[in-house]
């Protein structure tokens, strides 16, 4: 008589290794695509060349160990930090998408796993996925200025490769929040970008008509936009524990809107989600600062932003123009949209304008102004 052979229930190893496989061969395009972008690139210029070229360099200066780049590795750490980005929107749709499809949430709902162990199992993959890509291009870099002779010149470097793999991390943790809460690949992808896009440039026109533009290193410009550090870290000094502590911050974010998730969202476009108009603000605040700062630019450059009538009243359009923007584009049709609805993340962007900028005059010095 034969005896059955009990199985175990799939456990967090189970998820981690069908996701690992399920990224695998991205995993693999992408780290040839670093390896193409630097270790092959250095060996195509080749090793007199790259000589020449930072000839007037000294690797061991204190204050060139700052930036720990030179005018080869600048512009193939920039491809880097593109396909770095690039990397981050592919390969973590590749690793939730089956958020998105009702037949397969419905067949994660039914498996003996907790959400929990979903989460952390992707996220670990995705984890190990990285860990491959900038290792592997790590070590041939390494191997290729070994070669050379110069080793002392890729460890000047392994700072800034540092930092390019510390953002690309919070950058992939923050995309993981949208992941979770929106209802569409394409929603997740949109909304992802465009909360980035949008509270970078409003800090950017808010820092600029409050006279504190110089000062870009402040903390409120990289909080919701994660991938401008894939590129400001090349002549911006920016700690990588600020980096850790973000991307712990954004997982735990993630997970906790993960396990909330209902599983009726999948399809489902973000406008018609009840999470999506506290976002709303963050758009009408970009629409606000850039229809108003351009009124501004064309009718009343001499006079100062803060107080010229013309950029209020830019601001006021501007503000109405970006909630209707957001709404259209979310997929929420404004025929079904009561007018009080519409409103009240407006007066909440112009609030958050309004607070912005009294922070930013009472806790930030102005820049100096030129003599």
């Amino acid at each position: 008589m034969m005896t059955a052979i009990p199985q175990s229930a799939p456990g967090l190893g189970w998820v981690f290794g069908k996701s690992f496989q399920r990224m695998r061969s991205l995993m693999l395009l992408f780290s040839f695509l670093f390896l193409l972008a630097m270790p092959i690139a250095l060996l195509i210029i080749g090793r007199d060349n790259y000589l020449t070229l930072v000839s007037s360099y000294n690797f061991l200066e204190p204050a060139f160990g700052e930036q720990s780049l030179n005018q080869v590795l600048w512009p193939l750490h920039i491809i880097l930090a593109l396909i770095s980005l690039a990397a981050v929107a592919v390969l973590a749709s590749t690793g939730f998408r089956t958020f998105y499809l009702q037949n397969a949430v419905d067949r994660e709902s039914s498996m003996p796993l907790g959400s929990s162990r979903l989460f952390l199992g992707r996220a670990l993959a995705l984890l190990a996925a990285f860990l491959f890509i900038f290792a592997v291009n790590a070590a041939a870099t390494l191997a290729v200025f070994a070669g050379w002779g110069k080793i002392a010149h890729f460890l000047t470097y392994s700072a800034a490769y540092l930092k390019l793999f510390a953002a690309t991390l919070e950058l992939l943790a923050f995309c993981l929040v949208f992941l979770a809460l929106s209802g569409t690949l394409f929603d997740a992808i949109l909304t992802c970008l465009g909360i980035q896009f949008a509270w970078a440039s409003s800090v950017l026109h808010i820092l600029g008509m409050t006279n504190r533009l110089t000062d870009l290193e402040t903390d409120i410009l990289w909080l919701l936009s994660p991938a401008a550090r894939l590129f400001i870290s090349t002549f911006r000094p920016l700690s990588v524990w600020q980096s850790l502590i973000m991307i712990v911050f954004w997982t735990i974010v993630a997970w906790f809107f993960y396990k909330k998730r209902p599983a009726e969202y999948a399809g489902v476009r973000n406008g018609q989600l009840p999470w999506y108009p506290a976002l709303q603000p963050f758009f009408v605040l970009w629409g606000g600062t850039l229809l108003g700062s351009f009124v501004h630019g064309l009718f009343a450059e001499e006079q100062s932003v803060l107080s010229s009538p013309v950029f209020y009243m830019g601001l006021a359009a501007g503000a109405l123009l970006g909630q209707v923007v957001s709404t259209v584009v979310s997929g929420k049709q404004l025929r079904k949209t009561k007018m009080t609805k519409e409103i009240l993340p407006v007066l909440a962007g112009l609030t958050l304008f309004a607070l912005m900028t009294g922070l930013v005059c009472l806790c930030m010095a102005p820049a100096a102004q030129p003599w």
